[in-house]
């Protein structure tokens, strides 16, 4: 690991007694990092209180900007984080889980072993990037959530409520991101889809990409942009419904639409 602060939580790591084994996981797992990623690692320590009583033992890795304290849930398990932002901008994500996690979770996304010192890893799986389709309930429960929202964005616009229209095409966008995926899944199973739109270009069809282009180059709350992101949700929902026979879902924003466009007469 070419990483000098990797190399410093590494040897930490090994020194450290309660620490019994640490993973990499995300981009600089799968060799499609760049200078600006996170690295994301996971340790398996006994005494998790040890490091969550307080941010002490991060300043052996160097000079800490910024740390959040975050929370996940994995098998029905509370599991703590650090999200820490190191001088010269490393960001590291530490997410602590005790070893008896391992007892219930035989599989993880994508990683690479850095330390085990008792070789608890080795049933662990490396999880394949697969996706489950969405049930014909929960496709049409999105495609009708985005119309919902839509509906409220163009209100806000119509009363020039800006702050409110700004607040109501971020609830839209993470429903059309939604789709995005499920489109590419339809599209080509089996393709890695980053979390949170991350590279979208290269999973994403070229049709959609453009799309994509030309929203983000619009001013963020305008009727124009609300177009565009129908127009590319309209398409993305179509096409997936008759990839997966999800024909009930089609026409469900024919009413919203039509009343939308009446609201910039």
């Amino acid at each position: 690991m070419s990483s000098s602060i990797v190399t410093k939580i590494v040897e930490w790591a090994k020194q450290e007694q309660t620490v019994k084994a640490v993973i990499l996981q995300g981009s600089h797992a799968t060799n499609q990092a760049d200078r600006y990623s996170d690295y994301d690692l996971s340790l398996f320590c006994t005494e998790i209180e040890t490091f969550t009583y307080n941010d002490t033992w991060l300043s052996a890795f160097g000079n800490v900007w910024i740390c959040v304290h975050e929370k996940l849930c994995l098998a029905q398990q509370i599991v703590p984080t650090r999200l820490v932002i190191f001088e010269d901008g490393i960001k590291v994500d530490f997410t602590l889980f005790s070893p008896d996690i391992l007892r219930t979770v035989h599989c993880l996304p994508p990683f690479k072993i850095l330390v085990d010192k008792e070789n608890m890893l080795k049933n662990v799986e490396n999880e394949a990037y697969e996706r489950d389709n969405p049930s014909l309930q929960q496709f049409v429960r999105c495609i009708k959530e985005f119309w919902f929202e839509a509906y409220h964005v163009a209100i806000a616009l119509k009363r020039e409520d800006l702050w409110n229209a700004k607040f109501r095409f971020e609830a839209i966008d993470a429903f059309l991101l939604q789709m995005i995926e499920w489109h590419a899944s339809a599209l080509n199973e089996g393709q890695q889809i980053l979390h949170g739109g991350k590279w979208m270009r290269s999973w994403v069809t070229p049709c959609c990409w453009e799309y994509i282009q030309k929203i983000s180059s619009l001013p963020s709350v305008s009727w124009e942009r609300l177009d565009e992101t129908m127009q590319l949700f309209r398409l993305l929902a179509t096409e997936t419904a008759f990839k997966w026979h999800y024909l009930d879902a089609l026409d469900l924003d024919f009413n919203i639409s039509h009343y939308i466009s009446s609201l910039k007469l």
